[in-house]
């Protein structure tokens, strides 16, 4: 399938198979992409569809409290550590999100 864009400003004319119509620009690289992958290919981050409790309670089973805290030098898992308290923590602090999440990515590797 060839699809032919051609880009005026903040808005794009699409030339076949979708009949000669003009769309906004946002829409047309969101057609683009999502035309040129297959759906397999779509979504490559591997935490996709996992939620924060989920790894979260995995990396509890997989390794316990005691090895988070030493692992990862977060207050959360080191003084009075639940489930609960760390996803609060989590979801509002990024950079401890990241080495979450990047702990749970070695454990399936």
């Amino acid at each position: 399938m060839v699809i032919l864009f051609i880009i005026y400003g903040d808005s794009v004319s699409c030339h076949l198979p979708l009949r000669n119509r003009q769309y906004p620009l946002s829409l047309a690289l969101t057609l683009t992409l999502t035309l040129a992958l297959p759906a397999c290919m779509q979504f490559k981050d591997p935490l996709h569809g996992i939620t924060l409790e989920t790894i979260g309670t995995e990396l509890v089973a997989r390794h316990g409290w005691a090895e988070l805290g030493y692992v990862i030098d977060i207050r959360c898992f080191t003084q009075d550590p639940s489930v609960k308290s760390s996803l609060t923590f989590l979801r509002k602090t990024p950079w401890a999100r990241k080495k979450v999440e990047d702990l749970y990515l070695q454990g399936l590797r």
